[in-house]
């Protein structure tokens, strides 16, 4: 989840065109705010985050340390290839 995080968060800092473009096929394009789509991705992982904390599976430490690992492999990506 945390990369899909730095991913929302990325397109927004390097694009900032403010749409994300979702392409339907035959529907055509659907362009969406895109700090509406990043507020969602951040409640889906929050809510992935509390499932499993909720369940057991993972310790406080270890759900903020998989978010910050997720987080910083893809800004250390994007000054790689960018």
């Amino acid at each position: 989840m945390g990369v899909l995080i730095a991913m929302m968060f990325v397109t927004i800092w390097q694009f900032s065109y403010g749409l994300v473009l979702i392409h339907l096929g035959r529907l055509g394009v659907l362009q969406v705010n895109a700090v509406l789509v990043f507020m969602f991705i951040a409640l889906l992982a929050g809510l992935v985050g509390s499932a499993r904390m909720q369940l057991r599976h993972y310790t406080l430490e270890e759900m903020y340390g998989s978010y910050l690992i997720g987080f910083f492999s893809q800004i250390v990506a994007l000054k790689i290839f960018f």
